[in-house]
């Protein structure tokens, strides 16, 4: 946990130095770039459920 805190705090900082006119199109980036990687850490936590434990509604 240490490394992603501070991989983290180092992203903060980085972001500070964004001119305030483009820091959007910079936040949408990131988003995009890191929520597969949060994805991947939030599903580690569990196996997610198969596909035949989903109501037929569900299925894909």
């Amino acid at each position: 946990m240490g490394r992603t805190k501070r991989y983290l705090d180092w992203l903060e900082g980085e972001a500070q130095r964004v001119d305030p006119e483009i820091a959007p199109v910079h936040r949408t980036y990131a988003q995009a770039a890191l929520h597969p990687l949060l994805l991947r850490a939030r599903s580690s936590t569990g196996p997610l459920p198969s596909r035949s434990a989903m109501p037929a509604t569900t299925r894909w």
